[in-house]
């Protein structure tokens, strides 16, 4: 794989680790995120000196010139639209990159909710007990909670527990 994202592959090779330290994670998380602001400063740099060489480019071929700077024209031309090949190849790898920052947080995002979940897991049975106390609870009162209530008592409480930590 010629395109293969080397990020990415660190975090695979890195997995173990990262899922047992949830720091970890989040420290290579912001430094991705910090790469790919500055991915989008250098993006907002070139994408103006494009346009710009382009321009430029346009207002030689149509620029009246007098005989004896004939021979110049072409030449400021080709200069000006190397530029623009130049730009636009360092644009376009700046892209690439961009959408490689874009999966890496992407999967350093998932990677941080797993390893979070891993360190939380002895909550879940108190969770569970909690949330069955209270569907107990619930029925004695008279109110039957069906399903969706359940499922909601759960998920309230497993998100109150998980967020403590």
């Amino acid at each position: 794989m010629a395109n293969a994202n080397p990020i990415v592959a660190a975090v695979f090779r890195n997995l173990h680790h990262l899922l047992g330290d949830v720091d970890a994670v989040q420290v290579a998380l912001h430094a991705v995120r910090a790469e790919m602001g500055e991915n989008a400063a250098r993006l907002a740099e070139a994408a103006p000196l494009l346009v710009e060489a382009r321009r430029l480019a346009g207002q030689v071929r149509t620029m009246a010139v007098v005989p004896a700077e004939q021979q110049l024209r072409p030449a400021c031309v080709v200069e000006f639209a190397e530029v623009a090949r130049r730009l636009e190849a360092a644009i376009g790898v700046l892209l690439e990159q961009r959408g490689q920052l874009v999966q890496a947080v992407e999967l350093l995002v998932v990677v941080r909710a797993i390893a979070a979940v891993r360190r939380r897991a002895h909550l879940v049975p108190s969770v569970v007990l909690a949330a069955a106390a209270l569907a107990r609870a619930a029925s004695v009162y008279g109110v039957e909670p069906g399903f969706m209530g359940i499922f909601v008592i759960v998920s309230t409480l497993l998100l109150f527990f998980l967020s403590m930590f």
